[in-house]
């Protein structure tokens, strides 16, 4: 009947009602009583040790463990000694890697011995050493070694008349078992990381825009026309979308040669520095923006307008030279143009 309730435990526990890291399993292997001089031996004694269990992993490190060992029987000239029950385990655990694992259990051996006295139920203290090695996603091979101290019955328990004695000896047993984890499943490999994609290469950017100071500005003039604001703000639309980093806006202010050389230079710097303050007011940096006169130098009318003209003429035919040249330069990529 005990042998039924230990039986009915186990498969209690195997049941779907257990679900998560539970396992089961069972081995065979080599039974030892030590030394057996009560039963009229000095040679420890061997026969065949079996065992069935149930426990439950709750981590890498520590399972609980319920199980059935039957540790076979030994004779001696004065009797012989057999003992199974149940066993009750907390197991601490040493993974080496993925696959192989040490464990180390303490517990007690709740046994039903047979001795020369009758028989008799008592509890002792178990102690056990073993390795795992992992065959499948869903089976463990492991060999455990267990021992157990002062394995028999007390001097009250006399049926047969044998003496108001002790009749016990340590017992330990060598295993080999096969583990069944139901619901196991394959640790699952770290994700790595997403890999960002390469910035882009740096692009250097030097680009001029050229603004007519006719559209700009009146005749001898440096102050903005409405038409010469629109046109900046067009202007400075197109500079977002370069959104030059680290860059230097340069603003070049350009006359005709029409007036004195003096005259010339101080309306070029004029002009510059109107088109350069309305671009700052707009959201450049000031300490990016840089206004620059060149006066009547670099005209770009060469030899097409004589000066047999009259001045009448010559006004709309060095209209070319009259303007305002912005230059752009820093790396494309900038998130905003205030970054310039």
């Amino acid at each position: 009947m005990r042998k039924t309730a230990i039986a009915s435990i186990v498969l209690a526990l195997s049941s779907p009602l257990y679900a998560g890291d539970w396992y089961l399993g069972g081995g065979a292997g080599l039974s030892v009583g030590h030394d057996m001089k009560d039963y009229g031996s000095d040679a420890d004694k061997e026969d065949t040790a079996y065992d069935l269990f149930a426990g439950y992993q709750f981590n890498d490190y520590f399972a609980g463990e319920l199980g059935y060992l039957n540790t076979g029987s030994w004779q001696g000239s004065n009797g012989s000694l057999k003992s199974d029950g149940a066993t009750l385990s907390a197991i601490g655990r040493y993974p080496l890697n993925d696959r192989f694992s040490l464990f180390a259990e303490g517990g007690g051996y709740l046994y039903s011995a047979s001795t020369p006295n009758g028989s008799d139920t008592n509890l002792a203290p178990l102690a056990g050493l073993g390795m795992t090695v992992r065959l499948h996603r869903l089976v463990d091979l492991q060999a455990r070694y267990r021992y157990m101290v002062r394995v028999g019955d007390d001097a009250s328990n006399d049926n047969n008349n044998s003496g108001t004695r002790r009749w016990v000896s340590d017992v330990s047993t060598a295993t080999l078992e096969l583990v069944i984890y139901p619901n196991r499943d394959e640790p699952v490999p770290p994700v790595a990381p997403p890999i960002a994609a390469p910035a882009p290469e740096p692009v250097q950017v030097d680009k001029t825009f050229e603004l007519s100071s006719d559209l700009l500005f009146d005749f001898n003039k440096a102050n903005l026309k409405p038409e010469g604001e629109q046109a900046l703000q067009s202007l400075y639309q197109q500079i977002q979308q370069e959104k030059p980093k680290d860059g230097m806006a340069m603003v070049y202010g350009h006359t005709d040669r029409l007036g004195s050389d003096a005259y010339n230079q101080k309306l070029s710097e004029a002009r510059a520095q109107s088109v350069a303050s309305y671009l700052i007011g707009l959201g450049l940096p000031a300490d990016k923006v840089s206004a620059i006169g060149q006066g009547e130098g670099s005209p770009v009318t060469g030899q097409t307008c004589d000066d047999k003209m009259s001045r009448a003429q010559l006004i709309p035919c060095l209209a070319p030279d009259r303007r305002v040249e912005i230059r752009i330069t820093g790396v494309s990529g900038a998130p905003a143009p205030d970054q310039m």
